[in-house]
């Protein structure tokens, strides 16, 4: 009789034990994988000198273009960040730096 109660409360554990494992599982994959649309887009600015051509200059609308800007949109693309560039002179962003922009 005893070896009877151990089998059946032990089919009784498997059962809820898989179902543990597979909430558990879940719930695990679902923590784990952040889904984009819930992701709040950060905003940085960036100050940029206009005087550097090929790296760095104002186009014909007045935005910064160029390699550098061109290669931090890739990276703010990557890491799901947006960045607003501000044409500037150096001394102009050290300024703003100091300033807290």
């Amino acid at each position: 009789m005893l070896l009877n109660i151990r089998n059946q409360g032990g089919s009784y554990i498997n059962r809820h034990l898989k179902w543990f494992v597979i909430l558990l599982l879940f719930f695990t994959l679902t923590i784990s994988c952040p889904l984009s649309i819930f992701a709040e887009q950060k905003t940085y600015k960036i100050a940029g000198e206009s005087l550097l051509p090929p790296f760095s200059y104002e186009n014909d609308q007045g935005k910064l273009s160029g390699l550098n800007i061109e290669l931090m949109n890739k990276v703010a693309k990557e890491n799901g960040v947006h960045f607003t560039y501000i044409p500037m002179e150096m001394p102009d962003a050290e300024r703003a730096l100091k300033n807290k922009f």
